[in-house]
């Protein structure tokens, strides 16, 4: 048993490497062999959620549909909710998959779990703050507030 999570998690190491390099997809096998040694086993869960966040991050660069890529960022979450590196992971794939609501989301859950993660800040700092919804009384997906926050955010410029 400690020989299968030792492979797992010397996989994950390997393709945290290979993602500090630049190599995605090289990545994204060795998350893959870490997630298929570790369901060899019974892991602690919360070293398969990192597996499955990173997979979904290096699926995303690699070409892979979006549906599968927050499916698995999403799964990372629940399997552990006080990982703070997991929710900026589901953020950033939320947040160039177009879904910027939920982006804001999960860096808010991030810095709720640790508030001076240097990461999640930075995030934070770069997806800007959200204004008002124009009538605060509808939800901010409602197409009236759509096309009026559109219509202020062209004024404005």
């Amino acid at each position: 048993m400690e020989a299968i999570t030792r492979n797992a998690e010397e996989s994950y190491h390997d393709g945290m490497r290979e993602l500090r390099y630049g190599r995605p997809t090289a990545a994204l096998e060795m998350f893959k062999r870490a997630i298929t040694i570790s369901g060899e086993a019974t892991l602690q869960v919360k070293r398969r959620a990192r597996y499955f966040s990173y997979c979904g991050l290096c699926l995303h660069h690699s070409g892979g549909s979006a549906r599968e890529v927050l499916r698995l960022c999403r799964r990372a979450v629940t399997l552990d909710p006080g990982h703070p590196a997991l929710w900026r992971n589901l953020a950033y794939v939320a947040n160039i998959t177009g879904r910027r609501g939920q982006a804001y989301s999960a860096l808010d859950r991030a810095i709720t779990i640790n508030p001076g993660h240097p990461g999640v800040l930075g995030d934070l700092r770069k997806l800007g703050v959200r204004r008002r919804p124009v009538l605060f009384f509808l939800p901010r997906s409602n197409p009236i507030n759509v096309m009026l926050g559109r219509i202020r955010t062209s004024v404005a410029a």
